[in-house]
């Protein structure tokens, strides 16, 4: 199942970048965020789920534009099972976060990159 975001201006409708990985064979099985969006007037976290097919040393960085938020800090992570951190929306400005994901097993490197607005 393919999952979309929109972005309505007016009359018309954009594409906006994925907040939802599409599945894979390789390193990295698995990515998603929560939801395209987060905050508003409940202050909903950001919730961030990923699988490794193998165990793997990864690490999560949220960046707004070029500024660095947040890096979970690099952990061996197990296989087989789904990995879930939140980032909270308490004191972070509105407007785009990148979430990267960096797995590392050996000298395989995945690295992924999922786009949440917060409003």
């Amino acid at each position: 199942m393919r999952r979309v975001t929109l972005l309505r201006a007016g009359s018309r409708f954009r594409a906006r970048p994925a907040f939802y990985g599409r599945n894979s064979c390789g390193l990295v099985t698995s990515y998603k965020l929560g939801s395209s969006v987060f905050g508003g007037a409940q202050g909903r976290r950001l919730g961030i789920a990923f699988r490794v097919s193998a165990p793997a040393r990864a690490t999560v960085t949220v960046r707004r534009g070029a500024k660095l938020i947040r890096r979970f800090a690099a952990r061996s992570y197990a296989s087989g099972r789904t990995h879930r951190l939140s980032l909270p929306a308490r004191g972070l400005r509105k407007g785009d976060y990148r979430v990267t994901l960096e797995a590392r097993r050996g000298s395989n490197l995945a690295r992924e990159t999922l786009v949440a607005r917060r409003l």
